[in-house]
């Protein structure tokens, strides 16, 4: 077991050694403020800001000790891997956090620290360090992981514990805004789609007009060829089931072809979540009513969420 030695009790602390040590390195720890207890530890991590005889010191960066949320002083250090939280402690024996570099990550300290939208109230993603520095385009937080390991295994050689196998898996996942591109729509918008590109001799749009709403060939309707080709076990529907705003589609639940669907891929065994709609991030009645429509649709409890137009706040929408 890794025994982490602190100064005080720290629930950021606690939350980012699970993911770091029994998530990824898939070995056991422990957290305590007793050097007593410590030391009966074969392995044990100094996360404090003195240095202790026999233990691997790893200075700690005061934001992990903190309870409010407030803009860091980022400092970052380029290498094979980009390291947030340096320092230059003659006497550790690591020259980063990886403790407050990995919390910082997980869960996006910076866009609760600070509110930086784009026009669509989205999180501007290349205003924040994270996204100036490129820091979302590496796994960071499991390279953290993996040079914590190599620098413990080098420093207590054959102590470290057995490290549990990890196996990869991979899922499928579809969010259906358009299940067609041309059918069911209202009358009118028809006829009026097919005036205009007869008008216009836009031919190849009118036919593929014409095939969807006389044949029933339309371009969007792929779910044969994915039930035909996605594994159910491992296939995810995320269906956008309402529309309030223009940004949305114009299916909802109300319309019965979209009922059909779900209820094929129901039957067909597939999961599902929701694609909430425009304006839903920030209203928890509108989620709610989200999800209790698709819940009717499938007969089955609903528990996963893919952001339309990645749109979200934090913590609210998660909260919701």
């Amino acid at each position: 077991m890794v025994n982490i030695l602190v100064e005080t009790d720290s629930p950021r602390l606690a939350y980012v050694a699970h993911v770091l040590f029994e998530k990824i390195l898939g070995v056991p720890f422990s957290i305590t403020q007793d050097e007593v207890e410590s030391a009966s530890s074969q392995i044990v991590i100094n996360y404090r800001r003195t240095p202790l005889e026999g233990a691997f010191h790893i200075p700690p960066h005061y934001h992990l000790f903190e309870s409010d949320i407030k803009p860091q002083d980022i400092s970052l250090l380029e290498g094979e891997a980009p390291l947030l939280f340096p320092h230059e402690n003659p006497k550790a024996d690591l020259f980063f956090d990886p403790f407050a570099s990995a919390f910082y990550l997980l869960t996006d300290y910076e866009k609760y620290a600070e509110l930086i939208l784009d026009r669509h109230q989205r999180y501007a993603q290349e205003k924040y360090p994270s996204g100036r520095w490129k820091l979302d385009q590496v796994p960071l937080v499991h390279v953290y992981a993996e040079r914590l390991w190599v620098v413990l295994k080098a420093y207590h050689v054959d102590k470290l514990p057995q490290r549990k196998e990890r196996e990869a898996t991979a899922e499928i996942t579809f969010d259906i805004d358009y299940p067609w591109k041309h059918r069911y729509k209202p009358f009118w918008v028809m006829w009026g789609g097919m005036a205009k590109d007869l008008l216009t001799g836009n031919w190849k749009r009118l036919g593929e007009r014409w095939k969807a709403n006389i044949q029933g060939n339309d371009p969007f309707y792929t779910f044969n060829l994915i039930m035909e080709k996605c594994l159910v076990s491992h296939t995810h529907f995320f269906f956008l089931i309402d529309h309030h705003a223009p940004e949305d589609s114009r299916f909802s639940y109300r319309q019965k072809p979209l009922r059909d669907v779900i209820l094929d891929l129901t039957e067909a065994g597939y999961r599902f979540g929701i694609h909430p709609s425009f304006i839903s991030f920030q209203r928890r009645d509108v989620i709610f009513h989200e999800i209790e429509k698709l819940s009717q649709i499938t007969d089955a409890s609903i528990y996963s969420s893919r952001q339309h137009y990645l749109r979200h706040r934090l913590p609210e929408t998660y909260h919701h």
